[in-house]
């Protein structure tokens, strides 16, 4: 191997660790907050506790928001076209 071969691989693998290590951080900000800080948090959401179909009941936690879907097909019905 080369050594510019070997500065690119290091240019994309330095480049990948950055854009994973952004995402994982908005994520790590959420987890854990009190429901007060979660809420006032924009890119936040409070999730309710609940129980599973299996009994199992799931505390009540803080987490990133999801993202938006540019292939939603909420509301739509197999006869639209659109």
């Amino acid at each position: 191997m080369n050594i510019k071969s070997l500065a690119g691989y290091s240019i994309i693998l330095i480049t990948t660790v950055v854009f994973i290590g952004c995402s994982v951080s908005v994520a790590a900000d959420c987890k854990g907050l009190e429901q007060g800080k979660c809420e006032d948090s924009s890119s936040c959401t409070w999730v309710n506790s609940y129980t599973t179909q299996s009994g199992k009941t799931v505390s009540a936690y803080c987490r990133k928001k999801g993202g938006k879907s540019n292939t939603s097909t909420a509301g739509k019905t197999s006869t639209d076209k659109s």
